[in-house]
């Protein structure tokens, strides 16, 4: 999944409805892992869940700062997500 900081930076700052069509914008479907299907439909559902544009900004740098490795071992994030796959 390759996200740009740029936008994320941004999201704050947008209206709700233009942050939550920018996080899905950025969501990648790879459709040769299941796994990563179902991730990717667990995070669009959180991000139309989401209450706030900081929150959409919140669960984005999660995304961003996993795939870049910096993520805790068996934190309860990861396993929100690992437990749809």
């Amino acid at each position: 999944m390759k996200l740009s900081r740029k936008i994320i930076e941004k999201l704050s700052d947008m209206p709700l409805a233009l942050a939550k069509t920018q996080a899905k914008d950025l969501i990648i479907d790879n459709t040769n892992q299941v796994k990563k299907q179902v991730t990717a439909w667990r995070l669009r559902q959180d991000i139309d869940r989401a209450n706030s544009s900081s929150e959409l900004q919140r669960i984005l740098w999660m995304i961003m700062l996993s795939s870049e490795g910096l993520s805790v071992t068996n934190s309860a994030w990861k396993n929100h997500y690992r437990s749809y796959a």
